[in-house]
Protein backbone atom coordinates (compact mmCIF):
# COMPACT_ATOMS: atom_id res chain seq x y z
CA UNK A 1 0.00 0.00 0.00
CA UNK A 2 2.86 2.44 0.54
CA UNK A 3 4.18 1.52 -2.98
CA UNK A 4 1.02 1.88 -4.95
CA UNK A 5 -1.74 4.28 -4.27
CA UNK A 6 -4.64 2.25 -5.64
CA UNK A 7 -4.59 -1.46 -4.24
CA UNK A 8 -6.90 -3.97 -5.03
CA UNK A 9 -7.25 -7.40 -2.69
CA UNK A 10 -8.12 -10.27 -4.15
CA UNK A 11 -8.69 -13.29 -1.14
CA UNK A 12 -9.24 -17.35 -1.53
CA UNK A 13 -9.95 -18.90 1.82
CA UNK A 14 -8.63 -22.25 -0.05
CA UNK A 15 -5.93 -23.59 -3.00
CA UNK A 16 -5.51 -21.08 -5.22
CA UNK A 17 -6.06 -21.87 -8.81
CA UNK A 18 -5.28 -21.10 -12.47
CA UNK A 19 -8.67 -19.40 -12.87
CA UNK A 20 -8.31 -17.61 -9.97
CA UNK A 21 -5.57 -15.65 -11.54
CA UNK A 22 -7.62 -15.29 -14.63
CA UNK A 23 -10.54 -13.54 -12.87
CA UNK A 24 -8.60 -11.34 -10.62
CA UNK A 25 -7.09 -10.06 -14.12
CA UNK A 26 -9.95 -9.63 -15.46
CA UNK A 27 -11.89 -7.64 -12.67
CA UNK A 28 -8.90 -5.62 -12.82
CA UNK A 29 -8.73 -4.70 -16.02
CA UNK A 30 -13.35 -4.23 -15.99
CA UNK A 31 -11.90 -1.84 -13.50
CA UNK A 32 -9.16 0.17 -14.73
CA UNK A 33 -10.46 0.48 -18.71
CA UNK A 34 -13.27 2.59 -17.11
CA UNK A 35 -11.05 4.30 -14.98
CA UNK A 36 -8.32 5.28 -17.13
CA UNK A 37 -10.84 6.67 -19.33
CA UNK A 38 -12.02 9.10 -16.82
CA UNK A 39 -8.88 9.72 -16.12
CA UNK A 40 -7.64 10.67 -19.44
CA UNK A 41 -10.99 12.79 -19.99
CA UNK A 42 -10.11 14.47 -17.22
CA UNK A 43 -6.75 15.21 -18.27
CA UNK A 44 -7.61 16.49 -21.66
CA UNK A 45 -10.21 18.88 -19.69
CA UNK A 46 -7.58 20.15 -17.25
CA UNK A 47 -4.76 20.67 -20.53
CA UNK A 48 -7.42 22.18 -22.81
CA UNK A 49 -5.74 19.59 -25.02
CA UNK A 50 -6.76 20.26 -28.87
CA UNK A 51 -7.86 17.56 -31.23
CA UNK A 52 -4.93 14.86 -32.00
CA UNK A 53 -2.99 16.44 -29.78
CA UNK A 54 -0.68 14.35 -27.56
CA UNK A 55 -1.20 14.26 -23.44
CA UNK A 56 2.44 15.44 -21.66
CA UNK A 57 4.21 12.84 -20.27
CA UNK A 58 3.81 14.27 -16.81
CA UNK A 59 0.00 13.72 -17.08
CA UNK A 60 0.35 10.48 -18.50
CA UNK A 61 2.52 9.50 -15.70
CA UNK A 62 0.15 10.22 -13.00
CA UNK A 63 -2.50 8.37 -15.01
CA UNK A 64 -0.45 5.11 -14.98
CA UNK A 65 0.31 5.50 -11.07
CA UNK A 66 -3.46 4.71 -10.65
CA UNK A 67 -2.91 1.60 -12.17
CA UNK A 68 -4.08 -0.78 -9.42
CA UNK A 69 -1.64 -3.45 -8.10
CA UNK A 70 -3.72 -6.41 -7.13
CA UNK A 71 -2.44 -8.38 -4.16
CA UNK A 72 -4.05 -12.17 -4.43
CA UNK A 73 -4.58 -13.57 -0.55
CA UNK A 74 -4.74 -17.24 -0.56
CA UNK A 75 -3.77 -20.18 1.58
CA UNK A 76 -1.96 -22.24 -0.66
CA UNK A 77 -0.71 -22.76 -3.96
CA UNK A 78 1.08 -25.50 -6.08
CA UNK A 79 4.78 -24.53 -7.49
CA UNK A 80 3.72 -25.44 -10.61
CA UNK A 81 1.39 -22.45 -11.00
CA UNK A 82 3.78 -19.82 -9.23
CA UNK A 83 6.34 -21.01 -12.02
CA UNK A 84 3.40 -20.86 -15.14
CA UNK A 85 2.83 -17.01 -14.05
CA UNK A 86 6.63 -17.00 -13.59
CA UNK A 87 6.13 -15.60 -10.01
CA UNK A 88 9.48 -14.44 -8.35
CA UNK A 89 9.91 -14.29 -4.58
CA UNK A 90 9.93 -10.80 -2.88
CA UNK A 91 12.59 -11.89 0.05
CA UNK A 92 12.41 -7.89 1.00
CA UNK A 93 8.79 -8.48 1.74
CA UNK A 94 9.15 -11.73 3.46
CA UNK A 95 8.86 -15.56 2.66
CA UNK A 96 5.64 -16.33 0.92
CA UNK A 97 5.15 -12.86 -1.16
CA UNK A 98 5.21 -13.23 -4.46
CA UNK A 99 5.56 -11.36 -7.60
CA UNK A 100 4.17 -11.67 -10.95
CA UNK A 101 5.88 -10.11 -14.05
CA UNK A 102 5.52 -6.29 -13.67
CA UNK A 103 3.13 -6.03 -16.58
CA UNK A 104 0.66 -7.50 -14.50
CA UNK A 105 0.74 -5.96 -11.55
CA UNK A 106 0.06 -8.12 -9.38
CA UNK A 107 1.35 -10.66 -6.18
CA UNK A 108 0.65 -13.26 -4.81
CA UNK A 109 0.72 -13.64 -0.79
CA UNK A 110 0.44 -17.42 0.35
CA UNK A 111 -0.83 -17.71 4.06
CA UNK A 112 0.78 -21.28 4.90
CA UNK A 113 4.24 -19.63 4.05
CA UNK A 114 4.43 -16.50 5.80
CA UNK A 115 5.99 -16.70 9.20
CA UNK A 116 4.15 -16.31 12.50
CA UNK A 117 4.81 -13.35 14.40
CA UNK A 118 2.63 -9.85 15.69
CA UNK A 119 2.96 -8.22 12.24
CA UNK A 120 1.45 -11.03 10.36
CA UNK A 121 -1.41 -11.63 12.69
CA UNK A 122 -4.12 -10.06 10.13
CA UNK A 123 -2.84 -12.26 7.29
CA UNK A 124 -2.88 -15.26 9.26
CA UNK A 125 -6.34 -14.94 10.29
CA UNK A 126 -7.00 -15.48 6.65
CA UNK A 127 -5.67 -18.86 6.87
CA UNK A 128 -7.11 -21.88 7.13
CA UNK A 129 -8.65 -23.57 10.36
CA UNK A 130 -5.07 -24.21 11.96
CA UNK A 131 -3.43 -20.79 10.98
CA UNK A 132 -6.42 -19.21 12.51
CA UNK A 133 -6.22 -20.58 15.32
CA UNK A 134 -2.87 -20.41 15.71
CA UNK A 135 -3.08 -16.53 15.32
CA UNK A 136 -5.82 -16.12 17.67
CA UNK A 137 -3.36 -17.42 20.29
CA UNK A 138 -1.36 -15.01 19.31
CA UNK A 139 -3.98 -12.25 19.70
CA UNK A 140 -4.74 -13.91 23.70
CA UNK A 141 -1.50 -12.57 24.47
CA UNK A 142 -1.77 -8.85 23.16
CA UNK A 143 -2.88 -6.28 25.60
CA UNK A 144 -6.47 -5.46 25.77
CA UNK A 145 -5.38 -1.75 25.05
CA UNK A 146 -3.83 -2.96 21.92
CA UNK A 147 -6.63 -1.83 19.42
CA UNK A 148 -5.37 -4.13 16.69
CA UNK A 149 -6.51 -7.03 19.27
CA UNK A 150 -9.80 -5.89 19.71
CA UNK A 151 -10.33 -4.62 15.89
CA UNK A 152 -9.22 -8.25 14.51
CA UNK A 153 -11.76 -9.84 16.93
CA UNK A 154 -14.46 -7.80 16.29
CA UNK A 155 -14.28 -7.58 12.31
CA UNK A 156 -14.49 -11.89 12.70
CA UNK A 157 -17.38 -11.84 14.57
CA UNK A 158 -18.85 -9.38 12.64
CA UNK A 159 -17.79 -11.79 9.60
CA UNK A 160 -19.57 -15.26 11.50
CA UNK A 161 -22.49 -13.01 12.42
CA UNK A 162 -22.54 -12.68 8.25
CA UNK A 163 -22.44 -16.32 7.61
CA UNK A 164 -24.83 -17.08 10.09
CA UNK A 165 -27.35 -16.10 7.87
CA UNK A 166 -26.55 -17.79 5.00
CA UNK A 167 -27.90 -21.63 4.68
CA UNK A 168 -25.65 -23.95 5.99
CA UNK A 169 -26.08 -26.27 2.76
CA UNK A 170 -23.85 -23.08 1.08
CA UNK A 171 -21.65 -23.02 3.49
CA UNK A 172 -17.85 -24.12 2.16
CA UNK A 173 -16.03 -26.71 4.91
CA UNK A 174 -13.41 -24.10 5.24
CA UNK A 175 -16.54 -21.54 6.62
CA UNK A 176 -18.38 -24.53 8.63
CA UNK A 177 -14.71 -24.89 9.99
CA UNK A 178 -14.61 -21.20 10.64
CA UNK A 179 -17.56 -20.73 12.35
CA UNK A 180 -16.61 -23.48 15.08
CA UNK A 181 -13.74 -21.79 15.75
CA UNK A 182 -15.44 -18.83 15.97
CA UNK A 183 -17.71 -19.94 18.65
CA UNK A 184 -14.95 -20.46 21.23
CA UNK A 185 -13.28 -17.31 20.40
CA UNK A 186 -16.83 -15.71 20.97
CA UNK A 187 -17.25 -17.06 24.32
CA UNK A 188 -13.53 -15.90 25.47
CA UNK A 189 -14.15 -12.53 24.10
CA UNK A 190 -17.49 -12.20 25.95
CA UNK A 191 -15.57 -13.37 29.08
CA UNK A 192 -12.50 -10.89 28.16
CA UNK A 193 -14.75 -7.90 27.71
CA UNK A 194 -16.87 -8.56 30.88
CA UNK A 195 -13.28 -8.80 32.51
CA UNK A 196 -12.62 -5.11 31.18
CA UNK A 197 -16.09 -4.00 32.02
CA UNK A 198 -15.13 -4.40 35.97
CA UNK A 199 -12.19 -3.38 35.77
CA UNK A 200 -13.53 -0.43 34.28
CA UNK A 201 -15.99 0.36 37.40
CA UNK A 202 -13.78 -0.57 39.53
CA UNK A 203 -11.29 2.14 38.88
CA UNK A 204 -14.23 4.71 38.54
CA UNK A 205 -15.52 3.22 42.16
CA UNK A 206 -11.88 3.49 43.47
CA UNK A 207 -11.63 7.24 42.47
CA UNK A 208 -15.10 8.27 43.71
CA UNK A 209 -13.86 7.16 47.06
CA UNK A 210 -10.34 9.11 46.75
CA UNK A 211 -12.48 12.19 45.69
CA UNK A 212 -15.41 11.65 48.60
CA UNK A 213 -13.60 9.74 51.78
CA UNK A 214 -9.68 10.41 50.99
CA UNK A 215 -7.09 8.37 49.42
CA UNK A 216 -6.05 6.77 52.99
CA UNK A 217 -9.42 4.98 52.89
CA UNK A 218 -9.00 3.15 49.53
CA UNK A 219 -6.66 0.67 51.81
CA UNK A 220 -5.45 -2.76 50.27
CA UNK A 221 -8.69 -4.41 52.19
CA UNK A 222 -11.01 -2.47 50.67
CA UNK A 223 -9.43 -2.61 46.97
CA UNK A 224 -9.75 -6.61 47.76
CA UNK A 225 -13.14 -6.39 48.10
CA UNK A 226 -13.92 -4.33 45.53
CA UNK A 227 -12.49 -7.09 43.63
CA UNK A 228 -14.66 -9.39 44.62
CA UNK A 229 -17.98 -7.69 43.73
CA UNK A 230 -20.09 -7.88 40.63
CA UNK A 231 -20.91 -5.57 38.32
CA UNK A 232 -24.39 -4.70 39.88
CA UNK A 233 -22.84 -5.03 43.34
CA UNK A 234 -20.69 -2.08 42.06
CA UNK A 235 -23.24 -0.15 40.44
CA UNK A 236 -25.49 -0.21 44.05
CA UNK A 237 -22.27 0.93 45.66
CA UNK A 238 -21.59 3.73 43.29
CA UNK A 239 -25.03 4.37 43.92
CA UNK A 240 -25.17 4.44 47.57
CA UNK A 241 -21.83 6.58 47.60
CA UNK A 242 -22.51 9.33 45.35
CA UNK A 243 -26.13 9.44 47.37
Amino acid sequence: MQEHPTIIIEHYSSYLEKTGIHKSITRKNLYWTQKEKELIENAETKQQRKYRERLSKQAKQQIENQNPFTWILTVNCSEKLLISFNAQADLRLGTGVYRLPQAFRMGIVIIDQIVDSPNTIWLKMLGNKESAKIAFKSIKQLSSNRREKNDIISTCLKYCFYLQDIPTSNLTPEEEDFMRTMAEIDAWYEAEMNKAELKGMIELVSTIIRVKFGAEFLTPQIVSQLQKLNAKQLDDFTAAMLN
